[in-house]
C-alpha cells in the first residue's frame, strides 16, 4: 500500500478536471455542442464530464488538451493543493460564465504594465466588497 501525503479522492478530482474543461470551454466561448463535435462526444456526455459525474479516460483527456490547446497537465497543475481548500471555495462563483469570459480576454494583454494595473484595480475593488 502507498503512502501518499496528499491522497485526492477520485470525485473530486473529476469534479475539478470538469470544472477545468468548462472553464476552457467558455473561455473559447464554444458551447456544449461546439466541443462535442470538437472531440467526438454527445454534447450530454460534455455536461456529465464538466460536472464531475463520468470519468474522463486519458485519452480522452489527452484529445480535450489537445483541442483547447493546453498540455494535458494542465489539468493536473496545483490539484493536491487545490483540492485541500475546496470547502473554502465557492465555485459556483468562480466558475461563472462572465468571469472566464474576463479571464480569456485579460489573457490577451501581452503589456505587464497594463495586466499589473489590472490586476491591482481588481484586488482594490474585491478589498471594498
Amino acid at each position: 500500500m502507498t503512502n501518499m501525503a496528499n491522497p485526492i479522492d477520485p470525485e473530486s478530482l473529476d469534479v475539478q478536471i470538469g470544472q477545468l474543461i468548462r472553464a476552457l470551454r467558455i473561455a473559447k466561448g464554444w458551447s456544449q455542442e461546439d466541443l462535442s463535435k470538437r472531440v467526438g462526444l454527445s454534447y450530454q456526455q460534455i455536461q456529465k464530464y464538466e460536472k464531475g459525474h463520468s470519468r474522463i479516460l486519458a485519452s480522452k483527456l489527452y484529445e480535450f488538451a489537445s483541442v483547447f490547446g493546453v498540455d494535458v497537465s494542465y489539468f493536473y497543475h496545483g490539484m493536491p493543493e487545490a483540492l485541500a481548500g475546496q470547502e473554502d471555495i465557492d465555485v459556483n462563483k468562480i466558475f461563472r460564465k462572465d468571469t472566464w469570459k474576463v479571464a480569456a480576454k485579460f489573457e490577451r494583454i501581452e503589456d505587464k504594465e497594463t495586466r499589473n494595473n489590472i490586476l491591482d484595480l481588481v484586488t482594490t475593488l474585491a478589498r471594498n466588497q
